[in-house]
């Protein structure tokens, strides 16, 4: 990491324009997302229960990712007051995973910024970000909770290279339960990590559990226990969906 990315100078006007527009850049690729893909029938059914105040369907319909909806449920909220329908739903909680990465794009800029990158070297840095045919398909697929576990998943990296174990190992336990596939980005974090890797995993274990328990104990009150966590998994489906296909 070059010297003058180390330590940045204090929040500008510039950087307040920068905040606002990538959060708005994101506004407008989730608004213009055409379909809700897979949402509809992994994660709608669970989402539409948790609007509803029935955490205990909301526990029992949630595929194995559906701690992830935790993050979007303020933006979910706020759409289906205003009258808008699923897919209103669905892409206001793809914006809410989006802000995450908006978050990085500032950062990355910035921190370009303060090691003396050209402006050009920046805007095409930021463009790769929201604009890669990766991001696009994944929101077009339903399945922008892979945006916000990929997002963490790389500042839980960068904040272990920079010896902060416990902010690295909350990002990386927010990133596994955004989606299980992040736990690849263990070892890279780990291997990232200076020291007080202990502590980071510590601090993993404690968001994973932290975001994993309230749905895992719902649904055995409501009868279904580890195994139906293990079908959800196997299928990548929600528990509806594993029913209509037996």
């Amino acid at each position: 990491m070059p010297a003058g990315m180390a330590r940045f100078p204090r929040a500008t006007t510039t950087d307040a324009l920068l905040a606002a527009t990538l959060l708005c850049a994101c506004a407008l690729i989730a608004a213009l997302v055409p379909t809700s893909g897979d949402y509809s029938g992994e994660l709608a059914p669970a989402m539409r229960a948790l609007l509803g105040g029935d955490i205990g369907a909301f526990a029992t319909a949630a595929p194995v990712y559906g701690a992830s909806a935790w993050p979007r449920l303020p933006f979910a909220a706020m759409a289906q007051t205003l009258g808008g329908g699923e897919l209103a739903v669905f892409r206001a909680g793809a914006f809410a995973c989006m802000t995450a990465l908006a978050g990085l794009a500032w950062w990355l800029e910035r921190s370009l910024r303060a090691a003396s990158r050209p402006r050009l070297e920046r805007l095409a840095i930021t463009a790769v970000l929201l604009l890669s045919p990766v991001l696009l398909r994944t929101l077009r697929d339903g399945h922008h909770e892979d945006i916000l576990a990929g997002t963490l998943a790389i500042g839980a990296t960068i904040a272990a290279a920079r010896g902060k174990p416990i902010p690295a190992g909350v990002a990386l336990g927010l990133a596994i339960t955004a989606k299980p596939w992040a736990v690849i980005a263990i070892a890279p974090v780990i291997l990232a990590a200076p020291g007080r890797r202990l502590l980071l995993l510590t601090c993993c274990a404690a968001a994973v559990a932290a975001s994993y328990l309230p749905i895992l104990l719902l649904a055995h009150g409501a009868g279904k226990g580890s195994s139906h966590y293990a079908a959800v998994t196997s299928t990548g489906s929600n528990p509806a969906a594993t029913r209509s296909v037996n």
